[in-house]
């Protein structure tokens, strides 16, 4: 019993050592303004200009969602940051990179494939001014690939 007592409690400590100090933010936008902050990245880098931006504008949104679509929206945004928070090194400088490769398993794993047209069009006009970066639209093509393959796997044959 004391080995599985020791055990557990290094297991938690591993775990707790890995948290941000915005851990307990994670599900709200207010995540990447601590977690910026915490990390003394500037207002102009990822975190504020990509990751607080878009989950404040996707946030404002939520409401004209069904309630299916604003559960998918919630999975996305916890799924994201805690992509961030899993990573073993997380600083100013690859933060960015971390968060675009969590992007597109967050997106399928999330079930935003399920959402209907109108609520995916409203989600991609909000992106359309980042499109010009060619990280983000090839991460918008992937999971659109990967929408498109589920479509037609669910056509009957």
């Amino acid at each position: 019993m004391r080995l599985f007592t020791l055990a557990l409690t290094i297991w938690v400590s591993g775990i707790a050592a890995h948290a941000t100090p915005a851990a307990s933010y994670i599900g709200s936008c207010q995540y990447y303004a601590t977690l910026s902050d915490a990390m003394g990245c500037s207002d102009s880098g990822y975190l504020m200009r990509f990751g607080y931006n878009y989950c404040v504008k996707f946030f404002v949104e939520e409401p004209i969602f069904s309630p299916r679509g604003m559960r998918v929206l919630n999975q996305i945004r916890r799924c994201l940051q805690q992509g961030l928070e899993q990573a073993p090194v997380l600083t100013c400088n690859n933060v960015e990179d971390v968060a675009v490769k969590t992007h597109v398993s967050c997106y399928a794993q999330s079930d935003f494939c399920s959402l209907n047209i109108i609520e995916q069009g409203i989600l991609a006009t909000t992106i359309l001014p980042s499109l010009i970066d060619p990280r983000i639209s090839a991460t918008v093509e992937q999971i659109q690939q990967i929408c498109l393959t589920k479509d037609l796997a669910d056509i009957p044959q």
